[in-house]
C-alpha cells in the first residue's frame, strides 16, 4: 500500500454527531461521525505503519454541498456515476437544506487522486475508546444480552467521548488535511 487516504477524525473543529431528527441531544459534540462509530477501527487505522493522510472535518466543512449545487450537479448528469451521485444527493435534500452535509467521502476519493487538494500537518494520533457499563439509550438496543458470546459482561463505548482524537506520541505518523482549495472541489 502506498498511501492510505481515509475520511474520518478532527482536531480542531467540533465534531458531527449531527444527524437532524436522529441523534438531537447526543453527548458527544467532539468526535467525527465515522470515527464515533468504530474508535477501535479508527484506532487501529491510524496506529497501522502505513503513510496515512487523514481527510476530517478540519478541511471538508470547508467544502459544504449546497442546495445550488445540487440542482446545478442534477442538471448536468450524463454519465452513471453521475446519475448515482445525483440520486444521493436527492435523497439526502432534507440533509442539504439542513446546512450540514458537506464533501466528506468525496473530498477524500479526490485527494486520493490528487494529493495536492490537501495541505496540512503531520500528527500522531489516538482515538479515544473508553467503556462504559451503562449505555446511552439513544443509540443502544435493549435487546442486546447483559453478556458477550464468550461470557464475559458487555461494556459500552462512552457515547460521549467515543471517536474523538488525542495526542499519542507513540503512534504512526499521520498527516492531517487542514486545508483545500474549494473552488477546485
Amino acid at each position: 500500500v502506498a498511501e492510505l487516504v481515509i475520511m474520518g477524525g478532527n482536531l480542531d473543529v467540533p465534531g458531527n454527531i449531527i444527524v437532524p431528527g436522529f441523534t438531537d441531544g447526543h453527548p458527544n459534540t467532539s468526535a467525527e461521525w465515522n470515527f464515533f462509530v468504530d474508535p477501535v477501527a479508527a484506532d487501529r487505522v491510524l496506529q497501522a505503519d502505513l503513510p496515512t493522510v487523514l481527510v476530517g472535518l478540519d478541511v471538508t466543512n470547508q467544502v459544504r454541498v449546497t442546495p445550488g449545487f445540487a440542482k446545478r450537479f442534477e442538471s448536468s448528469v450524463t454519465t452513471e456515476s453521475a446519475e448515482f451521485w445525483a440520486q444521493v444527493l436527492e435523497v439526502n435534500d432534507w440533509f442539504i437544506e439542513s446546512g450540514e452535509y458537506y464533501f466528506w467521502d468525496v473530498l477524500a476519493a479526490m485527494t486520493a487522486m490528487d494529493p495536492s487538494l490537501c495541505r496540512g500537518d503531520t500528527h500522531r494520533l489516538g482515538v479515544v475508546q473508553e467503556t462504559t457499563e451503562v449505555p446511552w439509550q439513544q443509540t443502544t438496543d435493549p435487546a442486546m444480552p447483559n453478556r458477550r458470546w464468550d461470557g464475559k459482561p458487555r461494556s459500552h463505548l462512552d457515547a460521549a467521548t467515543a471517536g474523538t482524537l488525542f495526542p499519542e506520541p507513540a503512534a504512526s505518523p499521520v498527516t492531517v488535511c487542514l486545508e483545500t482549495d474549494p473552488e477546485r472541489v
